[in-house]
């Protein structure tokens, strides 16, 4: 064995003895972001595709599928007409076919999105929402963010914030 194959193999085990504390450092870092995250109740480091439709494929309802939507999920809505109102209180995209085949009519409620109060932020796309003549397609409270892209609303009061709540259309 030569003299500088010698010096190689005592190079490669030095790198080597100088990588563990690399990976080790690592995996700890790892271990106290997940900690970190789930002790302030970020568990859902994968987002989910709910799918909403008439025929029912997986949520008939939107208001279902926000309710076992968790942070970061996205909710697609199929082209149809829905009769209904809900409050949003988790970040979610709420992501419609597009705003001439999804409608969305408040059906209780004054106003057909509530989104807030916490400090959460909500995408919006792709949407027809009507609420009565006396109410709001949307209405975002307390630290809310909403941006709110390529959607139609009723003519008189489509979006309506409230505290330090704050939106981009």
């Amino acid at each position: 064995m030569s003299r500088n194959d010698t010096i190689a193999k005592k190079e490669v085990k030095m790198q080597e003895k100088n990588l563990l504390p690399s990976i080790l450092k690592a995996l700890a870092y790892f271990i106290v972001l997940s900690l970190f995250a789930t002790s302030f109740g970020i568990q859902n480091l994968e987002a989910k595709i709910l799918i909403v439709s008439p025929a029912g494929e997986q949520y008939s309802y939107i208001e279902e599928a926000v309710a076992d939507a968790s942070y970061g999920d996205t909710i697609a809505i199929s082209s149809g007409e829905y009769s209904e109102d809900f409050v949003i209180n988790k970040s979610l995209t709420i992501l419609g076919e597009n705003s001439e085949n999804v409608i969305i009519r408040a059906k209780r409620r004054v106003d057909a999105f509530k989104i807030g109060p916490s400090n959460i932020s909500v995408r919006i796309e792709g949407l027809s929402i009507l609420a009565p003549h006396y109410g709001h397609s949307v209405l975002v409270v307390g630290e809310a963010k909403v941006s709110i892209i390529n959607c139609s609303f009723n003519e008189t009061s489509p979006i309506r914030f409230e505290g330090n709540s704050s939106g981009s259309i």
